[in-house]
């Protein structure tokens, strides 16, 4: 899997949480299993789980953070 692939599949997750009150539920009750279940590397959910903003970027890819405040045809 190429680095845009995982990039791209971690922005989705983190859309998808912020963007589907279900997910979100399901995730903040099982964050470890959800982020397994999609398929999030193991060091990105520990920078997910720190809750440290720059810990996330670093993780996602600052560019891709900035693309999707920029691009509003991004669906999950």
């Amino acid at each position: 899997m190429s680095n845009n692939e995982e990039t791209d599949r971690v922005s989705n997750f983190l859309i998808r949480i912020a963007e589907n009150v279900t997910y979100r539920k399901q995730y903040e009750e099982n964050p470890t299993k959800i982020m397994n279940e999609a398929d999030i590397p193991k060091q990105t959910q520990v920078a997910i789980l720190s809750g440290d903003s720059e810990n996330v970027q670093n993780a996602v890819g600052i560019t891709s953070v900035c693309y999707m405040l920029v691009h509003t045809d991004i669906v999950t």
